[in-house]
């Protein structure tokens, strides 16, 4: 059931978002506070394109390990990773990571609209 899926879902996606922020930290702990805020979000948006990947590749509906609760957590861990923290550091970023940012987020709503 879809509203099961959903709810178990979310969890899924929360504790996504959570390890891929504590995983951000791990690698950027030497930097100082710009470069760090900037190179964490940078691996934030890789690890949310490397989410959508999985949700679409591997827990899609069509392959082996299909698994709606598993891609909609996916999807929502994706979503809570780009806008929390793009939302949070915008002031902070360079005009170059800004531009990066956008340009990662059109593609994957291009891909995603084609799926």
């Amino acid at each position: 059931m879809i509203v099961t899926d959903v709810i178990f879902a979310i969890p899924i996606g929360i504790l996504y978002t959570m390890v891929a922020n504590k995983l951000a930290d791990l690698l950027t702990d030497e930097e100082d506070y710009a470069d760090k805020v900037q190179e964490k979000l940078i691996i934030l948006i890789i690890a949310g394109v490397a989410s959508l990947a999985l949700a679409i590749m591997i827990f899609g509906k069509k392959q082996k390990l299909h698994n709606r609760m598993v891609r909609f957590g996916l999807y929502f861990g994706t979503v809570l990773l780009w806008f929390a923290g793009t939302v949070s550091n915008w002031n902070i970023l360079s005009d170059d990571v800004k531009v990066m940012i956008l340009s990662m987020l059109l593609i994957s709503l291009v891909i995603y609209s084609y799926k």
